[in-house]
């Protein structure tokens, strides 16, 4: 499967107010976007990042 994604803002605390995100720390936030992450995209499984990557 292919995937396409843009910046997940891992490690940013400050996406979290500015875009509402519902999580009450940047640790709660990675650690929830790293299990969704692991959950969908496997070994065989392409991802093309087309926007900010650091």
């Amino acid at each position: 499967m292919n995937f396409y994604i843009s910046d997940l803002h891992l490690g940013h605390y400050n996406v979290i107010k500015m875009c509402n995100r519902p999580f009450s720390s940047v640790e709660e936030m990675d650690e929830t976007l790293i299990n969704n992450w692991n959950a969908a995209v496997h070994d065989e499984d392409d991802v093309y990042i087309l926007g900010d990557f650091s």
